[in-house]
């Protein structure tokens, strides 16, 4: 496939070695004529020499904004790439920021780091068009209005093709947008891409065949994690301040956890469900968030919730602080499996962190059995290939396309099919959920790992690889996260430190059904502003 041009169907940077090169819009180079603004920072020159303090202060708080090409930007698009999307809301109703100056520095910054992998599609001049529109109506009352997001490729954003990260996809533009989308967009926020996600979420590295992997701005020869990869490395390398994901088993809180970020999967049904989501034997896929900051997550989170029509308590006030002590069971090891040491002493200095703020905290084992990954593996491998049956049913897509891991987690026969549906998928609507259930009835919360270990290299986890090799490399990453999607519990990743490498660790938070708030107030207390 050739190389993606704005505004025509197509995937970002085919050739894994290169990065799509394309003129700068017609508006881009309007706004370079009416205002030069600062020149782009001579990074060979170092910081302390070119003396601009702010930026160094705005790298230092968002050092993934290192992996950007920082020759190409402009001190100031550097500066506002550390805002908070509550900051900037602000500084935008203060007619202290413009929206076009906002959206256009974010767009730079996702110029920049364009080789980090992570453009399914580039909406560049629709959002510099969008905030035009808002400037010149001067109307910033929506809670969010200006501020930068990217939205994920595998949910529909109108007049854009669903992609799902596969090329085995037509390039139709969708119609309208999801419903979940619609209610993001409504808080007045601005996409300026729809961000990369592996083949139909089933990775857990977003490292599509033929493109550019989704690198990790915290170390570009690691893995950003998946399936929401691509929204991960634009809020961890400061292009936006927050962004959309989806989980299905993992997939907001690993990136989330393996890029240093708080990453949200909501109780079920909190947002609107995914589409085709009913038609699933186990409802395991959600919509959720990546963010830097804790208010502004909690404070999306509380605009787009839609819970109490699904019969779940309304979030309430989020934001309130934490004002009693809470019960926490943890775990370190999954069954069958050792967390990394590195990993193990981030979880236990949360559990005494934890104890520090005053919460009673409490060992217990793993509230599942080696059956739990067992089932999840064959309803997983159910999805897979009803997904290829829908692709091979469409004229218009090309299931042949399918990369060599999807085809291999597809590969089932009708026995094996019947048995996910009959045995697996009650089990884990079921027992295993019971399993989970069960916890929530002595304690408030359940601490362990998000992920094993650290970001894996690139290459890893590559979907061209067969299934028989890359499966138990996968199962290894995904060993914590699966449980609270079959369970429909709240479940957030909270960064928990570093390696000794530097590679961030993040340590996973649940609750019961329902009970999303108190992950959200834990997290504000735990990431205090």
């Amino acid at each position: 496939m050739p190389p993606r041009i704005e505004g025509t169907p197509g995937r970002l940077g085919v050739n894994p070695g290169t990065v799509e090169k394309r003129p700068p819009s017609k508006g881009l180079k309007r706004s370079r004529r009416r205002k030069a603004g600062p020149r782009p920072l001579n990074v060979k020159d170092g910081f302390e020499r070119v003396g601009d303090a702010r930026v160094k202060a705005a790298l230092d708080q968002v050092p993934g904004m290192r992996a950007l090409r920082l020759e190409t930007l402009s001190p100031r698009a550097i500066e506002l790439g550390a805002l908070s999307a509550t900051e900037t809301v602000r500084r935008l109703r203060a007619g202290e920021l413009t929206a076009v100056e906002v959206v256009q520095a974010a767009i730079d910054r996702a110029r920049a780091g364009e080789h980090l992998g992570l453009v399914d599609h580039p909406l560049y001049e629709r959002a510099l068009a969008q905030a035009k529109e808002l400037d010149r109506v001067g109307d910033f009352s929506a809670p969010f209005a200006g501020v930068p997001i990217v939205i994920k490729a595998n949910v529909r954003l109108e007049g854009v093709p669903t992609t799902y990260g596969s090329r085995a996809m037509p390039d139709t533009p969708a119609a309208e947008s999801a419903e979940h989308v619609r209610d993001l967009l409504a808080l007045g926020v601005v996409p300026i891409l729809v961000s990369t996600s592996s083949e139909f979420g089933f990775n857990g590295a977003t490292e599509p065949v033929g493109a550019l992997p989704a690198r990790n701005p915290r170390d570009p020869s690691r893995t950003a994690g998946g399936s929401s990869g691509g929204t991960a490395v634009a809020v961890s390398a400061g292009i936006v301040p927050f962004g959309h994901g989806t989980d299905g088993g993992g997939s907001i809180r690993i990136p989330a956890s393996l890029t240093g970020l708080l990453g949200m999967k909501p109780s079920r049904r909190r947002l609107p469900l995914l589409d085709h989501a009913e038609k699933l034997p186990v409802l395991i896929n959600t919509p959720g968030l990546l963010a830097r900051d804790a208010k502004d997550l909690s404070t999306a989170m509380r605009l787009l919730d839609r819970g109490a029509a699904s019969g779940l308590a309304p979030l309430g006030d989020v934001d309130a602080p934490l004002n009693r002590k809470l019960k926490v069971a943890y775990y370190v090891d999954p069954v069958g499996r050792t967390a990394d040491p590195e990993v193990r002493e981030a979880t236990l200095r949360m559990v005494e962190k934890l104890k520090a703020h005053g919460h009673e905290v409490e060992a217990i084992a793993p509230p599942y059995t080696q059956g739990f990954e067992t089932d999840f593996l064959a309803v997983y491998r159910l999805v897979a290939w009803a997904v290829k049956r829908s692709l091979s049913k469409d004229p218009k897509a090309d299931a042949s396309k399918l990369e060599p891991f999807s085809h291999g987690l597809a590969d089932r026969n009708l026995f094996q099919v019947g048995l996910a549906r009959l045995w697996s998928a009650p089990r884990l609507n079921g027992v295993h959920t019971r399993r989970v259930d069960a916890v929530f009835e002595k304690y408030d919360l359940l601490l362990n790992p998000t992920v094993r270990r650290v970001a894996p290299k690139v290459g890893e986890l590559s979907p061209a690889r067969p299934y028989d090799e890359m499966i138990d490399n996968l199962m290894d990453v995904v060993a914590y996260t699966p449980l609270q999607n079959v369970s429909g519990s709240p479940a957030i990743s909270v960064p928990a430190g570093d390696s000794r490498a530097g590679l961030p660790i993040g340590v996973q938070f649940s609750a019961a059904r329902g009970n999303d708030g108190l992950l959200l107030q834990l997290a504000r207390q735990l990431m205090p502003d």
